[in-house]
């Protein structure tokens, strides 16, 4: 891609941080302990690649965070009477991960080697490139204390990103 601004075909800048939005916290008890739970998030991530000429952005991907279950414990010294109502999900430190499919495995049919699986090189035309976001999820109940927690990882090809110019 071409930069709108320096006309010039820059590399991405993943050092941006993912804009994330969590829209929904609920819990839902296991009925054989009063003290664990499962908390169900729901929300969105979205990733921008800019360009590390201008910073001018090139390409998004948005992700969905869909029903996305947390096991859950009451804290030890929680105070909160009804701990299930007041729970929030917080994200911090979230990041943009990158990786490129470099090699591939590949199973020897016949000959000598026949059943050994080794690393087969993927010419450089031909390797693809993810982008994807890694958020930390941290559940808390009312009282501020951590309950259980999780990391929402997901990546997509480049060539599957929209274009923003």
């Amino acid at each position: 891609m071409v930069c709108p601004s320096c006309n010039k075909f820059p590399a991405y800048d993943t050092s941006t941080e993912p804009e994330v939005e969590i829209n929904d916290c609920d819990a839902e008890p296991v009925k054989e302990e009063p003290t664990k739970a499962v908390a169900i998030v729901s929300g969105s991530v979205r990733i921008v690649l800019t360009s590390e000429c201008c910073g001018e952005e090139m390409k998004e991907a948005t992700f969905d965070i869909s029903d996305l279950q947390v096991d859950i414990e009451k804290a030890v010294d929680c105070t909160c009477e009804n701990w299930l109502e007041g729970i929030e999900a917080e994200t911090d430190g979230a990041e943009i991960v990158d990786r490129s499919e470099t090699s591939k495995p590949f199973t020897y049919k016949t000959g000598p080697k026949k059943g050994q699986t080794v690393d087969k090189p993927i010419p450089y035309r031909y390797q693809k490139r993810f982008y994807g976001a890694s958020v930390p999820i941290a559940i808390n109940c009312a009282c501020g204390k951590q309950v259980g927690g999780t990391t929402f990882e997901y990546e997509v090809q480049a060539s599957g990103m929209d274009e923003l110019c």
